[in-house]
């Protein structure tokens, strides 16, 4: 299989994204002498993040894993039984210690920590210290209601698993909201919800606006036949950037069919983009 230029600028956007998401949800802990996950020259590394979970009535945000020296620092410790059986350990602050003893919460919570387990172990990381960094609710309501609140507490999470259950046209006002604004995070977690055919509605806005993010979010929700119907403008256009985007996604029998025409056509930069 060819390897084609358009594949890099979405990986460009989305290491962007993850150094964004390194700075602001995960980080490493470094001691020299704590039991470790990893050891390079006498250092030890903890591989920390922290994932927000929205189960039955409550978010919930955990951070795993922390190390020994960070455990020290709380006073309230729970054991959690998993349904497989594992044993983990919850760490509580003071000001939210009292959720360890409530059955309501701690159900959730066990949800939430599998799946926060699962998560961690496809890149192999350690999951039994887990900071329990924030626990809010009840929230209870229409999802309209629940939609309006999440998005002015800014809970992206409890956000994303309401919008779902909106009504179409609340859905559009949101998405108009989150266009307007370039508000990438609430847009990624909306469109990827809706029909394709309202889909297509916001990738032609963002197409025509030359919005290159927003057009790339959507266009990864987008039917085949609408994404070569852009593959086609872009290539009227003269829209290289789009262009390169979008043929990325072809298959090795397509790229041909383009090599052919963009030779016959003399349009030597495509060829390289397609080549490449």
């Amino acid at each position: 299989m060819k390897k084609k230029l358009g594949k890099w600028l979405p990986k460009v956007v989305t290491l962007m994204a993850l150094v964004l998401i390194m700075v602001m949800g995960v980080g490493l802990y470094v001691f020299a002498k704590d039991e470790s996950t990893k050891k390079d020259r006498g250092i030890t590394y903890y591989n920390y993040s922290i994932r927000t979970y929205f189960e039955g009535e409550y978010i919930i945000r955990l951070g795993a894993d922390i190390p020994e020296k960070k455990q020290k620092e709380y006073t309230t410790v729970k054991e959690l039984i998993l349904e497989d059986g594992s044993v983990k350990r919850l760490y509580f602050p003071e000001e939210i210690a009292s959720y360890a003893d409530d059955e309501t919460v701690m159900k959730e919570m066990a949800t939430a920590v599998g799946l926060l387990t699962a998560e961690r172990q496809k890149d192999g990381s350690k999951t039994q210290d887990i900071e329990v960094r924030d626990i809010k609710g009840p929230y209870t309501g229409s999802p309209k209601k629940l939609a309006k609140q999440f998005y002015k507490e800014d809970e992206l999470t409890g956000f994303e698993k309401v919008f779902g259950k909106l009504e179409e046209k609340q859905q559009k006002s949101y998405l108009n909201t989150f266009y307007r604004k370039s508000d990438v995070a609430y847009y990624a977690g909306a469109i990827a919800q809706v029909d394709a055919k309202i889909v297509k509605i916001y990738a032609d806005k963002a197409y025509k606006d030359e919005d290159y993010s927003l057009f790339m979010i959507s266009v990864e929700y987008l039917l085949k036949e609408s994404r070569s119907q852009f593959l086609e403008q872009s290539y009227k256009d003269d829209n290289v950037a789009f262009f390169s985007m979008l043929a990325s996604e072809l298959s090795e029998t397509e790229t041909d069919d383009w090599l052919a025409r963009v030779e016959t056509d003399g349009r030597t930069k495509y060829k390289i983009i397609l080549e490449d």
